[in-house]
C-alpha cells in the first residue's frame, strides 16, 4: 500500500482544499493508498521516514517545496520514491524536474512514469533538494514570508523582491573551491543549485540538471539598487550570465564563510558562519 501524504498548511491552505480531492483521484485510478496529513514542522520528514522504512513503494506528497524537501529529507537514500503533486506557493522543483504545473496532471504524470534516481544537496549535513542561496536569495524570502499574512501566489514573490532591491546590501563571503582555491567577494547573491528555478519560477541557473552529479554554482558581484533591476530583468529570462561580473561553474563541493551569513536552504533561513555544500548522486527516487 502507498502512503498518500498531505500539508494541510501548504499553499495557505490550498493543499488542504485539494487532499480530498486527489484522494479520490487516486482511489479511482486503483492506487491503494493509506492518507497522513503532517501536523507540524518536520512532521513530514517523520511519517516519510517511517513509510521508507516499512518498505512502502511509492509516497503521493501533496504540498509546496517545504513539503517536499522534508519528505526528501525522509526517503533519502532509500528504495521509496516520491510523486511529487504541486499545491503551495512557488513549486520550485517540480518546475526544475519538468513535473507539470497543475496537480492533476502531475498525478497523471507520476502514473505513467517509473521512478528515476535524482541528485540531493546537502549544505553542513542538512539535506536540500533544489537550491541554497545567500544575498538577495534569502532577503527575497524574508519579505515573501511576511508578505504571506496578507498576500499570496505571485504578488507575495513580488513584494520580497521589491524589498529586497530597496534593502541591498551585499554579503562578504570567503569562497574556498573544490581544488583548495580561495577568494572573498563581495556578492549580491550566491546560489548553489541541485534544480535550477527558485522564487517561484526565477531560472537562476538555467542549466542545473538534478540528474548530473554537479552543483551548479551562480555568483552576482555586488551592484547598486539602479543596477539591480536590469539585473533580474536578465534573471527572470534565465539569462543569469548576460549579468554584468556573473560567473557559473560546476563542482560537486564548495564552501563559503562569512560573519552572520544567513542561508536560504529550500525555503528555510539559517543563519551560520560557514557552509559546505556538498552534492549527493542517486540520492532520491521521484516518478518523473
Amino acid at each position: 500500500m502507498d502512503l498518500f501524504l498531505y500539508n494541510p498548511v501548504a499553499g495557505n491552505g490550498r493543499a488542504a482544499r485539494i487532499a480530498p480531492k486527489a484522494e479520490n483521484l487516486l482511489k479511482r485510478r486503483g492506487v491503494k493508498i493509506r492518507t497522513v496529513a503532517s501536523e507540524r514542522p518536520g512532521h513530514a520528514e517523520e511519517i516519510s521516514r517511517g513509510a521508507a522504512d516499512a518498505g512502502v513503494e511509492t509516497i503521493y506528497v501533496l504540498g509546496g517545496d517545504g513539503t517536499v524537501k522534508e519528505a526528501a529529507r525522509g526517503v533519502f537514500r532509500s528504495q521509496t520514491a516520491l510523486a511529487l503533486l504541486p499545491a503551495g506557493t512557488g513549486n520550485d522543483f517540480v518546475k526544475s524536474l519538468g513535473i507539470p504545473p497543475r496537480w492533476e496532471s502531475a498525478l497523471d504524470y507520476a502514473l505513467e512514469h517509473d521512478p528515476i534516481e535524482v541528485d540531493a544537496g546537502l549544505v553542513n549535513d542538512r539535506l536540500f533538494v533544489n537550491e541554497c542561496g545567500a544575498g538577495f536569495d534569502t532577503v527575497t524570502l524574508e519579505y515573501t514570508l511576511l508578505s504571506k499574512r496578507f498576500v499570496r501566489g505571485k504578488p507575495a514573490y513580488l513584494y520580497g523582491v521589491i524589498r529586497a532591491i530597496l534593502d541591498n546590501k551585499p554579503v562578504e563571503l570567503t569562497i574556498t573551491r573544490e581544488a583548495g582555491e580561495t577568494e572573498t567577494r563581495s556578492l549580491t547573491l550566491f546560489g548553489a543549485a541541485n534544480g535550477g528555478v527558485i522564487g517561484g519560477g526565477i531560472p537562476v541557473a538555467p542549466l542545473a540538471d538534478a540528474r548530473d552529479g554537479l552543483l551548479d554554482v551562480v555568483t552576482i558581484p555586488a551592484m547598486t539598487r539602479r543596477q539591480m533591476i536590469p539585473a533580474l530583468r536578465l534573471l527572470l529570462k534565465g539569462r543569469v550570465m548576460n549579468v554584468r561580473g556573473a560567473e557559473m561553474f560546476r563542482c560537486r563541493e564548495i564552501t563559503i564563510r562569512g560573519k552572520g551569513l544567513r542561508l536560504n536552504i529550500d525555503g528555510e533561513i539559517v543563519s551560520q558562519d560557514a557552509a559546505t555544500f556538498k552534492i549527493v548522486p542517486k540520492a532520491l527516487k521521484i516518478r518523473a
